[in-house]
């Protein structure tokens, strides 16, 4: 009986000691990059931050590994919004600064809650887990769904006047015999890699006297919150295939004059003759079929 007993209790300790490994196996995903500022989260597109936690002294494994897989996933939490604060949304405005309202604070807290869980693992021999979490910056369930409605009582209306092309630059009558059409430019994309410049959740283009050309603060706010104030890569070669997945076969290319406030381009009066003209004709502007070029 004692040996039947001993037998047993060695099984007992086999058993939970290979479901404490499958069960660390079964939670262990790829090991994502994290991404934690404001440039590279809009590059790709999402927040993605780790925690890490430990099991402590728990009598039993499977206590140890619930309670550091626990830990680690506040941990998480706690690092995702840290991350998320300083968030820029426009010139130098955070999320940290608007979260001084209360419903900005509240809708902050709920998408960080919402986070998606991308990956679990737990290191029995060390004790330790780690969870990393990933929040989106556009879309469904992201930071601009959940933040922006109550970001226009948060940033105030621009005092800039609206863009509007010199008399001169209307284009004359079509002559005829009718020349072979040319495609209008249904895309934009803005090399800012010669300025410092700041990705932001809303970024906007002036001409140099500072007149609004691009603001996206009144766009469509379904649209804004799919793509917010566009995208951004570091190769124009990208720049053209992201718009080409927006429907933009023909995007219009310029160099920014210039940054104001870190966060908005300044274009040239040509340039922005050239951008008013064609988003007459395609509304891309409208549409958020804009990229900026970083460094």
């Amino acid at each position: 009986m004692r040996r039947f007993m001993v037998l047993m209790s060695f099984a007992t300790c086999v058993l939970l000691s290979l479901t404490s490994v499958l069960f660390a196996q079964s939670l262990q995903g790829p090991i994502p990059d994290q991404i934690r500022t404001t440039e590279e989260a809009l590059k790709a597109g999402y927040l993605m931050v780790s925690g890490l936690g430990v099991g402590g002294n728990r009598p039993h494994p499977g206590q140890k590994e619930v309670m550091a897989l626990r830990a680690a996933q506040i941990l998480a939490y706690r690092e995702l919004l840290e991350s998320l604060q300083g968030i820029t949304i426009s010139s130098e405005t955070t999320i940290e600064n608007a979260m001084a309202d209360e419903k900005v604070r509240a809708a902050v807290e709920g998408v960080v809650r919402g986070a998606q869980t991308v990956s679990k693992s737990y290191d029995p021999q060390k004790d330790v887990a780690t969870v990393y979490v990933r929040l989106p910056i556009k879309g469904s369930g992201s930071v601009m769904e959940m933040v922006l409605p109550h970001l226009q009582t948060i940033i105030p209306p621009p005092s800039e006047t609206l863009y509007t092309p010199p008399a001169d630059a209307t284009p004359a009558p079509t002559p005829v015999p009718t020349p072979p059409v040319v495609p209008s430019a249904d895309g934009l994309i803005v090399d800012v890699t010669a300025h410092v410049f700041r990705p932001a959740l809303i970024n906007r283009i002036l001409t140099e006297q500072g007149e609004i050309l691009y603001d996206p603060s009144k766009i469509a706010q379904e649209i804004l919150v799919e793509r917010g104030s566009g995208d951004y890569t570091t190769d124009t070669g990208k720049a053209k295939a992201i718009l080409s997945e927006r429907g933009s076969s023909n995007p219009i290319t310029i160099q920014a004059k210039g940054v104001a406030r870190r966060t908005d381009v300044q274009v040239s009066k040509e340039d922005a003759t050239a951008i008013f003209t064609a988003n007459q004709e395609t509304s891309f502007l409208e549409g958020a079929k804009v990229v900026f070029v970083l460094k």
